[in-house]
């Protein structure tokens, strides 16, 4: 009998049966353990596709996807200012909208999210608007946010945006007035059906203060993705401390319902990590670059993303650990059920992921991998680095 595994099962269940009994109008604390209830896991992923500069389409920069019943990926490009549609096996199906002003049109998309009636939402440089797209491309009425009036808020940016189980939440890039001054606060807000921002439930200001040249890393986490998600019953699912291992899972009253722990320890950044990090921090003074006063964080952010399924089970994928190789050759991820109980550490070996590159996850078992990525000074990237789109999936 493995005696280790009976007790991690006799723990969670004690931890299960306090979060039941403080539910009734308190918040649940779910304590998990170091160790997952039933161990580990691998699931082994399979290339399906691959599109690089020798596609039939020309590629800018990928920022974002989703994918349909059919198996179809959508992937948003900044650069050129369309969504490029790819089969299941692999072959440019179509391409959406292009760059300009009008109706279904794009200036600077980022974020691609599915809306009600089976639309498209793309988050768009327009302030205070979401495009709406059929999957055909034609054009749908934006969805705006507006005032108590009715009238249309521009001074709020979308940054991201996602509609799940009768919930709206976004992202908000805002300008509020504050002890006599002008600031910049990021904030994830609840927005009504009608566009009007209701419960803001975490809010930061920018870390980049350019009156006193200074870039404080830890005030930039809410600017980074991978932070939140929506669940099947219009939950939301907030990592808030970035130095934490920490999930707040908050109700559509925007009261936090239940949150989830476990004992973490991450990897700590190398000098040369730490010194690569803040030598990309700078900004233009006249004719000058300026290299910002830095305070660089010891490791980077604890969690880097979250996911949960239609059944409630929720995926979070944290930084490396200490004691993990640090060649980015093992993808891994921690499964909680609805509940919040850790059950199972989830391996996918034979996916390599670098700094520079950018992984979505469509589900537990379809990655998208977008290769160098990130063409900053934070992150190596090879002069002759070439961007490419794969998609992976589960045998």
């Amino acid at each position: 009998m493995n005696h280790g595994l009976v007790l991690n099962r006799l723990l969670a269940t004690s931890i299960l049966v306090c979060a039941l009994f403080t539910a009734m109008g308190v918040r649940a604390q779910v304590d998990n353990n170091v160790s997952p209830v039933d161990g580990e896991r691998d699931i082994r992923l399979l290339e399906r596709w691959r599109l690089d500069d020798s596609a039939d389409v020309m590629l800018g920069v990928i920022l974002d996807a989703i994918s349909d019943d059919d198996g179809n990926v959508y992937l948003v490009d900044e650069q050129l200012a369309q969504i490029v549609v790819i089969t299941r096996a692999g072959e440019v199906d179509r391409i959406l909208s292009r760059q300009g002003e009008g109706p279904g049109e794009l200036t600077w998309p980022s974020d691609l999210m599915w809306l009600p009636e089976r639309t498209i939402g793309v988050i768009d440089s327009r302030r205070g608007e979401i495009t709406r797209l059929a999957p055909d491309g034609t054009p749908k009425d934006p969805f705006l946010l507006v005032d108590d009036e009715g009238n249309p808020l521009r001074s709020a940016r979308i940054m991201q945006a996602a509609n799940r189980g009768g919930t709206w939440a976004m992202r908000l890039h805002e300008s509020v007035f504050a002890e006599g001054e002008r600031r910049n606060v990021i904030n994830l807000a609840l927005v009504d059906d009608r566009g009007r921002i209701g419960k803001r439930l975490h809010g930061e200001a920018r870390g980049w203060n350019f009156a006193k040249r200074e870039y404080i890393e830890v005030r930039e986490y809410l600017t980074g993705l991978g932070w939140w998600t929506l669940g099947p019953a219009g939950r939301v699912y907030l990592a808030p401390e970035r130095n934490g291992y920490r999930i707040d899972v908050i109700g559509k009253s925007g009261e936090i319902e239940r949150t989830i722990t476990r004992p973490f320890a991450p990897r700590l950044r190398t000098r040369a990590e730490k010194e690569r990090i803040g030598d990309s921090k700078s900004m233009n003074v006249g004719n000058d670059r300026v290299r910002l006063a830095c305070e660089i964080e010891d490791h980077d952010p604890v969690i880097v993303d979250l996911h949960v399924t239609d059944n409630g089970d929720l995926w979070v994928r944290p930084t490396r650990e200490q004691g993990e190789r640090d060649d980015g050759e093992v993808l891994a991820y921690d499964l909680f059920d609805k509940r919040g109980v850790y059950r199972e550490r989830v391996r996918f070996p034979g996916l390599k992921i670098r700094s520079q590159d950018r992984l979505i996850m469509l589900s537990p078992e379809r990655f998208i991998l977008i290769t160098n990525a990130d063409t900053s000074k934070a992150a190596v990237v090879e002069d002759d680095a070439v961007l490419e789109v794969i998609l992976f999936e589960a045998r």
